[in-house]
């Protein structure tokens, strides 16, 4: 899974993936920098909507035993 800034051509980013089969998720890159200001967050679009990521979400759940418990 990657997560980026809202903000076009941000270098904020960070890298993720489940580790097997557990809940236990392994951060592969980390980039905690930001070029704007928070002004410019408030007038952005998402760039994934929140339908998209509940819809990832889900199927991860799906997908992991221990979350059908």
């Amino acid at each position: 899974m990657t997560i980026v800034c809202t903000i076009q051509d941000c270098p904020w980013k960070i890298t993720a993936r489940a580790i097997g089969n557990s809940n236990i998720v392994q951060v592969h890159t980390f980039r905690n920098a930001h070029n704007h200001c928070l002004e410019d967050v408030a007038s952005s679009q998402p760039l994934v909507r929140s339908t998209r990521a509940s819809l990832g979400i889900d199927d991860v759940m799906r997908s992991t035993l221990e979350y059908q418990q």
